[in-house]
């Protein structure tokens, strides 16, 4: 998962008088940053399905952990490189050019099995729900200017198939309505930003 971020840096290296980077790790707040990351991710480790069968504390915030870093590789290519230098473009074009992308670097997974056609067929199927995916994550990088939102957007993503139970989609759909007023008022200043900016 790490090809598109190993890929971005070596092309930050080599064109680093060339490119514009508007997109950072944490973007224009570190604090908003953590947060949105940080909050979802505390409820699932308290109240998903999984932790009443035994599963630690300590087990599963190693996963997510994991999962941070592993999805950190994705984001930092598309979101982190690719968004930027394609900026110029209308959005239709810039986000179709990137779900084109995003779904040619999955094409291992969707051509393990069935019959050749199907095998064929599967990529071209994700290709519109990858360019939505790309619209969502990318407006939200563009408000927020940071590769953390796109990584818990790509994260939850993954977990929702992963973890498909209710417990998840209860904290998922909580976790949206957070997320969506966190973006609408991510240029204004809370108290304790304020204090920590000091």
């Amino acid at each position: 998962m790490w090809g598109p971020g190993l890929s971005a840096v070596i092309s930050s290296l080599i064109f680093k008088d060339r490119i514009k980077k508007t997109i950072t790790l944490f973007g224009s707040s570190v604090f908003k940053s953590i947060l949105f990351w940080g909050l979802p991710m505390a409820a699932f480790v308290l109240f998903g399905e999984y932790s009443n069968n035994g599963t630690s504390v300590s087990r599963l915030v190693i996963y997510l952990g994991g999962v941070f870093l592993f999805t950190l590789g994705e984001e930092l290519g598309w979101r982190g490189f690719l968004q930027d230098q394609l900026n110029h473009l209308p959005k239709w074009k810039r986000y179709l050019i990137i779900g084109i992308m995003w779904e040619l670097w999955h094409f291992t997974t969707r051509t393990l099995s069935g019959s050749v056609v199907a095998r064929v067929l599967r990529p071209l199927l994700f290709i519109m729900p990858n360019t939505m995916l790309s619209y969502v994550f990318g407006e939200s990088v563009n408000k927020s200017k940071s590769i953390i939102v796109a990584v818990t957007l790509h994260a939850w993503y993954n977990l929702l198939f992963e973890f498909n139970n209710i417990n998840t989609y209860i904290i998922f759909s909580i976790a949206v309505i957070f997320w969506i007023v966190m973006l609408l008022n991510w240029d204004k200043k809370i108290k304790l930003e304020k204090v920590t900016n000091r």
